[in-house]
């Protein structure tokens, strides 16, 4: 897919060169061996040498990755590129956990209730508020990632 200056954010998400950067990423390095870049680019569905090559070109020159004799390893800067993509996951996870945190704390609240309000009033304003924040979190994670296949995931 060719990158325009018109293109929308989730068809630039879901192109090539992001998938190859948020494999890398997923994986934090991937090893270099003999046959790894043609690899790539098959899986991938790259149309061409020259495509996969200006890409992995593009990454380094915004060092984005870092190629040495043995490796292609996502750099801090790569990491924030896809910050827009992992951002939402871990606002998700902590939403999530700080929900199970108000669960386990109301549960086990010695407390009793003295009223149906009383009982609502900190669901309402404490549990339901971080559960939707999560859900909403988890689906911009999930329609924002780049969609790798399976035989793009299994890649080794």
């Amino acid at each position: 897919m060719k990158l325009s200056n018109k293109s929308l954010a989730s068809e630039i998400l879901q192109s090539n060169r992001y998938k190859v950067l948020f494999l890398i990423h997923e994986r934090g390095k991937i090893e270099l061996t003999e046959g790894t870049k043609t690899r790539l680019k098959n899986t991938f569905g790259y149309s061409s040498d020259g495509a996969f090559y200006n890409d992995l070109k593009f990454f380094k020159d915004k060092e984005l990755v870092r190629e040495d004799d043995k490796w292609i390893r996502i750099t801090p800067k790569g990491r924030r590129e896809l910050f827009i993509v992992t951002g939402p996951l871990v606002s998700g996870v902590v939403s999530a956990l700080y929900a199970l945190i108000f669960l386990l704390s109301k549960w086990t609240s010695p407390s009793g209730l003295s009223s149906i309000i009383a009982a609502l009033s900190p669901w309402l304003t404490g549990f339901l508020p971080v559960v939707i924040i999560a859900f909403f979190n988890f689906y911009l994670y999930l329609i924002l990632r780049p969609r790798l296949s399976a035989e793009e995931r299994a890649f080794r």
